[in-house]
């Protein structure tokens, strides 16, 4: 009955756990599966034998309010990418092309995931909506595709496989409980590592994909529709967080875990329907300040009032 305010740095709005929060956590919780979840396992996970060559898509869920970001984006993923084959940004309606040289296509939210309903959520729903497209969009072609949020903007070079490996990169620590709760009300699937699987960027598998909608024995389309009455602003998705710990409890040791330098900053204008969270020439003086420092990425984050139907 008491509310913990966890602090935050930068403006950012991402959770810093308290010591021994998790042991609380376990306590306070047990038993909390005792009811059968919307899903519950089905089916034994197949072996996968994964395709390692250094070639992979990206894929960008863009906000209309994170537009301006996109060419800084770009042109980072570009230059600090190697085996990057084409990039695929996806936005809610049409946008104008980026000026650079390099393979992008272009598509619409709804093109993606299109017998979805992103109204139907109570909570976030564009938010929502952009985490599955990410999990579960199918325009790339490779098997291991990278997403990237617009808010990073990469600093140095990262190389996505090492000794044969897949590389996920891991953000600073945090706990935020409604990310866990939705793993375990809805998948029965618990925490596997002592890290959390966050970064702003991930570094997905098809297959592995694949795998996770056959041990709960559904598609894509009804993973995400079952979870329209499901998700809350106190029980919803974290795209990383659910790969994340279905691989390492089902495929252990697929991937090496790198930790990344992030230099972090936000916008809170929450209270501000008006307001325009960034300009060009802030974001260029960010990146001009930072990008000499040791930093691997440098991460512009923003939150804007109010909700607007992107998909009108």
């Amino acid at each position: 009955q008491v509310l913990l305010k966890r602090p935050t740095v930068n403006d950012i709005k991402w959770y810093q756990p308290f010591p021994q929060e998790e042991e609380l956590e376990k306590r306070m919780f047990k038993g909390v599966l005792r009811n059968q979840p919307p899903m519950m396992k089905i089916n034994t996970p197949l072996p996968i034998k994964l395709n390692t060559a250094n070639k992979f898509d990206a894929f960008i869920a863009c906000a209309p309010k994170d537009v301006i970001k996109l060419p800084f984006t770009l042109k980072s993923l570009i230059q600090f990418a190697p085996g990057l084959n084409t990039i695929h940004i996806c936005t809610p309606k049409p946008i104008t092309p980026v000026n650079i040289d390099f393979d992008i296509k272009y598509h619409l939210d709804k093109e993606v995931l299109p017998n979805i309903d992103p109204l139907k959520w109570r909570f976030r729903p564009n938010w929502i909506f952009q985490q599955y497209l990410k999990l579960f969009q199918n325009v790339t072609t490779t098997e291991f595709y990278l997403t990237l949020d617009v808010d990073t903007i990469l600093n140095k070079t990262f190389n996505f496989f090492e000794d044969g490996k897949p590389v996920w990169n891991i953000g600073w620590r945090q706990n935020h409980l409604p990310y866990f709760l939705f793993n375990k009300y809805f998948l029965n699937l618990e925490k596997t590592a002592d890290h959390t699987f966050i970064c702003d960027m991930n570094f997905f598998n098809k297959k592995i994909i694949e795998q996770m909608l056959y041990v709960y024995g559904v598609t894509a389309e009804q993973f995400i529709i079952r979870s329209y009455d499901f998700i809350s602003d106190g029980c919803h998705i974290a795209e990383p967080e659910i790969y994340g710990n279905f691989m390492e409890k089902y495929y252990p040791g697929t991937y090496k875990y790198r930790q990344a330098k992030q230099y972090v900053f936000g916008k809170d204008h929450s209270n501000n329907p008006g307001a325009v969270p960034w300009t060009r020439s802030e974001i260029e003086d960010i990146i001009k300040q930072k990008q000499s420092d040791d930093y691997d990425m440098i991460q512009i984050h923003s939150w804007c009032a109010g909700f607007e139907d992107h998909w009108k």
